[in-house]
């Protein structure tokens, strides 16, 4: 093998690799952060200890599926651990809501119809006598 085919890695390399991954590292907790924030605004009530641990946990294997599934692998066994973890502390999704019916203008609309256009009876006569 000739030396030209390796390429030992440089010191500057390996300080970026380390910089790299202090930058991966922070931009993971802020989003681990924003999450955890928005599963506990989302209890509708004061949030417990319990709680606040439950979706720091939540959080973080969130954001490790995110991160196995955008490098291609094969996130299942994370993305149980959240449906389990998500049964043991409770949480539920909120439930469906109806949404309104729509009213006969509305469903006019969807299915093409306009409303008609108001006649001028003045223009009409006036194209009437030009016509004559």
């Amino acid at each position: 093998m000739s030396s030209s085919c390796v390429t030992k890695p440089s010191s500057s390399n390996l300080l970026r690799g380390g910089a790299r991954i202090k930058e991966l590292a922070a931009e993971a907790a802020v989003e681990r952060e924003a999450i955890a924030a928005a599963l506990l605004a989302d209890l509708g009530r004061p949030p417990s200890a319990v709680d606040r641990i439950a979706c720091q946990n939540l959080a973080a294997l969130h954001v490790k599926a995110s991160k196995l599934e955008s490098n291609g692998r094969n996130a299942t066994e994370v993305r149980r651990q959240i449906c389990q973890q998500l049964r043991a502390a409770g949480f539920k999704p909120a439930p469906a809501t109806v949404p309104a019916p729509l009213t006969v203008p509305e469903l006019l609309r969807l299915r093409g119809y306009t409303a008609p256009v108001a006649h001028d009876e003045q223009a009409d006569k006036a194209a009437a006598e030009v016509a004559q």
